[in-house]
């Protein structure tokens, strides 16, 4: 498929956000400014490790769009017991995560709907932990879907071609991580159907 130059992309972007600019619209000129740092950033990123307070300013920046756009709809919050600064992480791990968060289980939320992320260290056996866990409280899984997500996740299988981009797009994240940090990293899910879903990401580093 034939891409936009990302040159032009930015420069258009830029060129919207100084007319909202000077037509007084402050919020416009905001998303916009975040819209071009998120894709900035997801453009750079070429698959190697990143600072992780990289990766979480790019979530951040999501959030406050999402926030922006559904206003009162999308509260979140994002919680550290460390210093994100002195660790990497592979780019994009986090995002699809709250991305699915988003449109599988808040979209349709008319108030109330909340994502918190957040990240702990901790010193263990094989050195040390990093667990990112993202919580909803949208819609949740289906028990039975859980359950085949879980399996397919648990044995590294390519999802079936019924289910949704959801465990799709978990597949892909939880096979990356697999690849580069040590055993028993991976991903886990616990969900309910009407309170909501947490995923979180296990980093054996």
């Amino acid at each position: 498929a034939s891409q936009i130059n990302p040159h032009f992309l930015f420069n258009t972007i830029e060129t919207i956000r100084m007319k909202s600019l000077a037509s007084g619209d402050k919020d416009v000129s905001k998303m916009l400014r975040l819209l071009a740092q998120l894709l900035r950033y997801n453009l750079s990123v070429k698959g190697k490790p990143v600072p992780l307070s990289e990766e979480i300013e790019a979530i951040n920046n999501y959030l406050t769009i999402q926030h922006m756009r559904f206003g009162d709809r999308i509260e979140y919050s994002i919680n550290s017991n460390f210093d994100m600064e002195k660790y990497e992480i592979l780019p994009l791990l986090i995002q699809p995560i709250v991305e699915n968060s988003f449109n599988h289980g808040l979209e349709d939320r008319e108030k109330g709907g909340t994502i918190t992320i957040n990240l702990e260290w901790e010193k263990c056996q094989i050195g040390e932990l990093i667990s990112i866990k993202v919580k909803d409280n949208g819609q949740g899984i289906p028990e039975e879907k859980l359950k085949e997500i879980s399996y397919n996740l648990e044995n590294n299988l390519e999802t079936s071609k019924n289910n949704s981009e959801v465990s799709i797009g978990l597949g892909n994240v939880n096979s990356r991580i697999k690849l580069y940090y040590k055993n028993g990293s991976g991903i886990e899910i616990n969900s309910s159907v009407g309170q909501g879903t947490e995923v979180c990401l296990k980093l054996y580093m």
